[in-house]
């Protein structure tokens, strides 16, 4: 059965790595502040995913490599499904995808909206503010009930992460947090039996 986007999914088990890109920036703002803005909602959600010991993190594009989220600024027709007006939306990962289910996982900021970098301008929406809720979402996080978690579907949720995202995936991403803690990190990944006691009498006459 398919994963219901309404609870949410995780991505898979073997994925310890998203790689990201931004395609393009907000045109009112100067080259540059809106990857910066980004950077710093990666941030935040990257230290809530190593304080948990969940094995995954955003990186940005290297080279050729295939990338696995695509930030970038666009005029939103009006008649989508998300809202009369969307500011942005971001689709989750594969397995419970709405608008596809293939890669680079959108995160579509509107493009005639007037951005800032963060909530110093009143006037003007924070980029960090609006990322740090779509990224909850290609993480795999639904909409929260609760106002306290930045996945509160409204505009008064947190600027980062709380306790009660840091909950949320937990509950998600059990499963890859269990695989973590079995495997400590630079154990190899095929696992060599013990020595038999014949092989230890052997090394020891040879020493």
């Amino acid at each position: 059965m398919k994963p219901d986007s309404e609870q949410g999914c995780p991505w898979p088990l073997d994925q310890d790595t998203l790689v990201y890109e931004v395609e393009n920036e907000a045109e009112d703002l100067a080259p540059g502040e809106s990857i910066a803005a980004i950077e710093q909602a990666i941030v935040l959600w990257n230290a809530v995913l190593e304080k948990l010991e969940i094995p995954l993190r955003f990186r940005e594009k290297q080279g050729e490599e295939e990338v696995h989220v695509c930030f970038s600024w666009k005029h939103h027709d009006l008649n989508t499904p998300f809202s009369v007006a969307p500011v942005a939306h971001a689709d989750f990962p594969p397995a419970c995808g709405v608008l596809s289910t293939g890669l680079p996982r959108p995160v579509q900021f509107e493009a005639r909206q007037d951005w800032a970098v963060d909530s110093s301008d009143p006037d003007r929406l924070s980029i960090v503010f609006v990322a740090v809720h779509e990224i909850g979402h290609i993480l795999g996080l639904p909409h929260s009930s609760n106002p306290r978690s930045v996945m509160f579907s409204s505009w008064y949720h947190s600027e980062e992460p709380t306790e009660v995202d840091e909950n949320a995936l937990r509950e998600l991403y059990k499963e890859h947090i269990a695989l973590n803690v079995s495997m400590p990190p630079g154990w190899p990944e095929i696992l060599l039996p013990p020595p038999s006691p014949m092989m230890l009498a052997v090394c020891a006459a040879q020493a």
